[in-house]
């Protein structure tokens, strides 16, 4: 057998999987030199988080990347760059060309794996080599694999699953340390995947429970000990833990049609993978449960139900483990919103420590994987117990194979040639064509008010790919220091309300929030330079070469209008230290506030008053807030809010002094819904700005 392998098995398997990743990619993007597809949506986090790792020195853990998010970075681990290649080729980027991309090639080798481990666990059964060749391509064309190679490159690694699979089937002596070791392997390439198999790890000894002896103990023991060693050398808590949870539990979830539902989506939109079933509807996000069996999948469905409710052999794993394995993972991958298509069939309420628990795999539709591939493992052996002795099992399975292809056949259509990574933000084009060139100007490029996964980043991921950027806070992390990206908004504010222009050293800003600009040039007017370019606002302290200075007199503050009685548009006078939360609140984010008004000449002349309406944001906060009113940089009023209150300004009196206006509110001590221990957000709130308005 093994020399046989090494011969026409080996070579079918290689071919297919290479074509078939040429079939997706395109020649064009299997290219390692050809990084313009990696653009769309989460694609682009992958290679930055490669290119500004790549570029920075060795750290300990050796997946630090601070250059990549500065405040918000962490490792490499959380940009899904596939920790394994990228420790393994910064080793070697000495002899690599400047726009190299392993993307590709992990593809590649994702697809080849999946049909090697699939065609050996066949094999194993079966001892047929055609039939578990024809049977190694439901494996390689694999819906929910296909799906990942177009979102989320990490997550293509379901060889990991088949892997172990592999290692509980073979002959090998020490399969504990086997399994270990592709554990370790999965921690290096996506936790999802760690998460799964090292939940079937301890499924395992959870069966043989009262069975259990030293070797087992001491087995898991060396697990966890080595998986938390392994997760510390490479950076996976350079993160607090309770960063690595969150929310979404139940939002991102497996729908009870998920299998024989063929909706789908990727970056060019939605679409059905079936040429026989009409596409099912599914609740908002759960898409990410999307795990559609094929139509001859959905007859390897019923024939692993009927295994796994009456069938005596033992398939992979004991009869036992085997159910426990379904039920655990589906109930977990299910979540708390129990959902057939658009129904709610229930809603269970979780404790909120737990909730958050589960969210730190808030994708659990992902964690249908392991059922979904031992559906076709065993359904597949159990068709070829069925028709062996009749000798058909390689015409049933050809068959299979065949209406399985037809089948997905509009679903594979959309993934030809790279289709999915075509870019659809003309945006984007524009703006990397307009400011080409900036990184020779600046280290490094930052925003103004720091965040994660922003639409800026969308904007300009394009444009840091091309460029030669040391830093960047422009970044896009699945998991970030949620505290260290507040303290860098409130530092930032205070920097700039103090005038400082040392934050401009060297450092591009960019924002999108125009009154953030204007709020900018009330403090420094003409000794910074603003550049306004497709909707975005870049600011610098140096000119920047072949773009023109948005005109300074362009700088207006929104004027009072004599409504009487009438309530003002809130945004239009915001300046820093705002947010807008969800549901329209203008909600007081940080120690200070600004509102920027002009005051017309009507105001002035009517004896107007300007009214705000506060309420305290938290009722779980008893003590009254005190706020510090400070006009145009001057002190002007302490108050006290107990729990709402509406403070008045005379016009007609500031007139006097300035018609351009700031108002600035001081809160020493906000707080954050993590401070009250009822949510993980870490800004600090305080007041609520309801209402703006004008009286005589």
């Amino acid at each position: 057998m093994k020399k046989k392998f090494f011969s026409y098995q080996q070579i079918f398997l290689f071919v297919t999987s290479l074509s078939f990743c040429f079939y997706l990619l395109g020649f064009d993007n299997f290219n390692f030199l050809n990084q313009s597809w990696l653009i769309n949506g989460d694609l682009s986090q992958y290679q930055l988080g490669w290119k500004f790792y790549r570029e920075d020195i060795w750290r300990f853990p050796i997946g630090l990347n601070p250059n990549y998010g500065i405040t918000n970075s962490s490792s490499i681990i959380y940009s899904d760059s596939v920790p394994l290649f990228a420790i393994f080729f910064k080793m070697l980027r000495s002899f690599l060309p400047e726009n190299f991309q392993y993307f590709s090639f992990w593809i590649f080798i994702c697809i080849y794996f999946q049909g090697l481990f699939s065609f050996k666990i066949i094999y194993n059964y079966t001892r047929n080599t055609s039939y578990s060749l024809i049977s190694s391509l439901f494996f390689i064309f694999s819906t929910i694999l296909i799906y990942r190679s177009g979102i989320h490159l990490s997550l293509t690694a379901h060889w990991l699953i088949l892997g172990y699979f592999y290692i509980q089937v073979s002959s090998f002596n020490n399969k504990d340390l086997k399994k270990h070791f592709i554990i370790y392997l999965s921690l290096l390439v996506h936790f999802y995947f760690s998460i799964i198999l090292i939940g079937i790890f301890f499924l395992e000894k959870f069966v043989k429970f009262k069975k259990l002896n030293i070797i087992d103990l001491a087995s898991s023991l060396i697990l966890i000990i080595f998986s938390l060693t392994l997760m510390f050398v490479i950076g996976y808590f350079t993160i607090g833990i309770d960063d690595g949870l969150g929310f979404g539990y139940g939002i991102y979830n497996f729908n009870l049609n998920s299998f024989f539902n063929p909706y789908s989506q990727n970056h060019i939109g939605t679409f059905n993978w079936s040429i026989f079933l009409p596409s099912l509807n599914l609740q908002n996000k759960e898409i990410e449960g999307f795990s559609y069996l094929g139509i001859s999948g959905v007859i390897f469905l019923l024939l692993y139900l009927k295994y796994l409710f009456n069938g005596k052999s033992k398939i992979i794993f004991s009869k036992g483990t085997n159910i426990l394995i379904f039920f655990v993972f589906l109930i977990i991958a299910t979540s708390n919103n129990i959902n057939f298509g658009n129904q709610n069939l229930i809603t269970i309420e979780l404790n909120k420590y737990f909730y958050g628990i589960l969210s730190s795999v808030r994708a659990s539709g992902r964690l249908i994987w392991p059922i979904y591939y031992l559906i076709f493992i065993i359904g597949i052996i159990c068709i070829f117990e069925y028709t062996h002795h009749k000798k058909k099992p390689l015409l049933v399975i050809s068959i299979l194979a065949v209406f399985q292809l037809v089948d997905l056949a509009p679903g594979i259509s959309n993934y030809y040639l790279g289709k999915q990574y075509v870019s659809q933000n003309n945006k984007n084009i524009n703006m990397t064509e307009s400011i080409q060139g900036l990184s020779e100007q600046f280290n490094e490029i930052k925003l103004l008010k720091p965040d994660n996964n922003s639409n800026i980043f969308f904007l300009l991921n394009k444009h840091m790919l091309n460029e030669n950027y040391k830093r960047t806070s422009i970044s896009y992390l699945a998991r970030v220091d949620r505290q260290e990206i507040v303290n860098e908004e409130y530092r930032i504010i205070e920097q700039l309300n103090n005038k400082s222009l040392d934050l401009f050293r060297k450092t591009l800003f960019v924002s999108d929030n125009y009154n953030y600009i204007r709020n900018l040039y009330y403090l420094f007017k003409d000794e910074l330079n603003y550049y306004k370019i497709n909707g975005l606002w870049f600011i610098s302290r140096q000119e920047i070469n072949n773009l023109r200075t948005f005109e300074y007199n362009k700088f207006k503050f929104y004027e009072i209008k004599s409504t009487r009685n009438d309530n003002l548009e809130l945004k239009n006078f915001l300046g820093f230290g705002w947010e807008v939360s969800e549901k329209n609140q203008i909600i007081m984010n940080g120690y200070k506030s600004s509102l920027l008004f002009k005051i017309g000449e009507e105001n002035c002349e009517n004896n107007e008053e300007i009214i705000f309406s506060f309420q305290k944001y938290f009722d779980e906060f008893s003590d009254a807030i005190t706020l510090k009113v400070l006009l145009n940089e001057n002190l002007f009023e302490n108050l006290e809010i107990a729990k709402s209150l509406d403070y008045k300004i005379n016009l007609s009196e500031i007139c006097k002094k300035n018609k351009e206006l700031k108002i600035d509110f001081i809160v020493n001590n906000p707080k954050s819904l993590f401070d009250f221990k009822i949510g993980l957000n870490r800004k600090k709130r305080s007041i609520i700005l309801s209402e703006i308005k004008i009286i005589k």
